[in-house]
Formats: C-alpha cells, sequence, structure tokens
C-alpha cells in the first residue's frame, strides 16, 4: 500500500483528489470511503498535523493508481558550497549586499506601511459608522423604552471612542517606528 503525507487539506476530497488525480464523482467518492478506511483519523482533521504519514490503499479500477503527489523533495542546506568555494568575481563585496539588502528592507517598510495605512483607515471608518448608529434618532428613541438598553447603548459608545483613539495611537507608533527604521536603513544604504 502506498503512503503519502497529510498537507493541510480542508477536507478529504481534496486529499482524495491530490492522492488519486482526477477523478470521477463515483470514483472520488470510492478513494474517500478507502481512504477512512484505511486512515480512521481523517475523521477528524483538525486534529491531524501536517506531514503525518497515511496510507493510499490502491482502488480497483483506478488503473497504476495511485502515484501519490508529493511536495518537492527540497535541497539539504548543508550541501550549498561554501562562499570560500565560490569564485572571487562572482562573490558580491559586502557594501553592494548591505546596500542591496537595506534597499529591499525599505521597500519591504513601504508596503508594510501602505498595507498598515488601509487596514487603520478601514477600521476606523468602521468604528465612525458604529458610532454614527449609536447617535442616533432611532436608536436614542429604541432604547429610551429601557433604562438596561440606554446604559448598555452609553457603554458601547464609550467602548468605540477608546477604540478609535486606540487605533489613532497604534497608527502613530507604527508610523514613527517604520520612520526610524527607514532612516538608520537610508543610512546603511548610503555608505
Amino acid at each position: 500500500m502506498a503512503t503519502f503525507q497529510y498537507q493541510g487539506e480542508r477536507d478529504v476530497g481534496e486529499i482524495a483528489d491530490r492522492v488519486y488525480g482526477r477523478l470521477t464523482t463515483r470514483q472520488r467518492d470510492q478513494a474517500i470511503a478507502a481512504l477512512l478506511k484505511a486512515n480512521p483519523e481523517l475523521r477528524d482533521l483538525r486534529r491531524l498535523r501536517p506531514g503525518t504519514e497515511l496510507e493510499a490503499p490502491a482502488l480497483p479500477g483506478l488503473g497504476d493508481r495511485p502515484t501519490p503527489i508529493e511536495p518537492p523533495v527540497r535541497p539539504d542546506p548543508i550541501d550549498r558550497p561554501e562562499p570560500a568555494d565560490q569564485p572571487q568575481a562572482a562573490r558580491p563585496s559586502p557594501d553592494d549586499t548591505d546596500a542591496g539588502l537595506a534597499g529591499e528592507l525599505l521597500d519591504a517598510l513601504g508596503a508594510l506601511q501602505k498595507t498598515s495605512e488601509a487596514r487603520f483607515d478601514n477600521e476606523l471608518r468602521r468604528l465612525k459608522d458604529q458610532q454614527a448608529t449609536l447617535g442616533s434618532a432611532e436608536l436614542a428613541r429604541l432604547v429610551a423604552a429601557d433604562p438596561a438598553l440606554a446604559q448598555l447603548a452609553e457603554r458601547v459608545a464609550k467602548d468605540t471612542e477608546a477604540r478609535a483613539s486606540s487605533v489613532d495611537r497604534r497608527r502613530e507608533a507604527l508610523t514613527d517606528i517604520i520612520r526610524q527604521a527607514a532612516v538608520v536603513l537610508e543610512k546603511g544604504r548610503q555608505r
């Protein structure tokens, strides 16, 4: 019986597709049943860790299958040539390497800034909408009849305000950190 490794698939059908390749609906159902019979642990994929070795039973009518598709084998990092083995002309100077790395890090910081700004803006927009709903006349009319609801609405409004100021503080802190890192990296790139 062939074996394969669980790679974090969401359901047994995905596993059957990966292990057995293209199947008809009937063949897929047959493959799922065979996989579950051979590997009862597949009934609860949440408990299964990626990399777990599982059995792929042979299924009549599917030819020479299964031929599990496994991820490519990564070369062992120990087998990499040592820097001394490379010709001198092929090696970049340490200054070139540092400048290149600093440039890449600056680009990554710019992307982080852009992404985080969009997230902060979305969060603030959501909180602003929530505050508008909490301050609406319609909500005031609905909670006026029940003092407990009025207190709850008041607490939610305060919490929303606190959350908005927290988002602003986090935005400022991240912007300062990115700015400081960019200054250091720019100096490193110019050396």
